[in-house]
């Protein structure tokens, strides 16, 4: 908890599009810095670098808490705007999970179709408009839960679907 002046601004970590993020809360006013932690649905950017699931985790812990107005690091997708209020608070949330979600499912089936082990760089051409940078987090998830299988060495993976 961070006093600012007679405030009080609650430090909420965030990690998921990186391992530091944080919110910065003001629940008395229901206001909201999020900075690059909620980033709707990503746009010309990575929409993660560390995990997403502490992403995942983040957004739904965030939709839980009394916030009407967001002062986002940019002008995020689908409101192309800076900062958001009312119903469009959560909305981002919602489309903040949805973007994972599609992100697990569009890497899924890539690997799925080509049906040989591929890696980061080769999914990466067959998504261009996903960054590698967001790529590997979404595969970690997916050997995470079993979806996916890691071969060779760290600096040379090549990453099968199990199906």
């Amino acid at each position: 908890m961070l006093e600012v002046s007679d405030r009080k601004i609650e430090v909420f970590h965030s990690s998921g599009h990186s391992s530091g993020s944080i919110c910065l809360i003001d629940k008395e006013v229901g206001l909201s810095v999020t900075g690059d932690s909620v980033q709707g649905l990503g746009v010309d950017r990575p929409l993660l670098f560390y995990s997403s699931i502490a992403y995942t985790n983040s957004m739904r812990r965030l939709s839980l808490e009394p916030l009407s107005t967001f002062m986002m690091g940019h002008p995020f997708p689908p409101f192309e705007k800076g900062v958001i209020k009312g119903k469009e608070v959560k909305n981002i949330l919602e489309k903040s999970l949805e973007a994972v979600r599609s992100l697990k499912e569009k890497i899924n089936n890539v690997l799925r179709e080509v049906g040989r082990p591929l890696t980061v760089e080769e999914i990466g051409i067959k998504l261009p408009e996903v960054r590698e940078q967001t790529i590997r987090p979404i595969l970690e998830e997916l050997f995470d839960d079993g979806s996916v299988s890691k071969l060779g060495r760290s600096s040379e993976l090549l990453w099968l679907n199990k199906s």
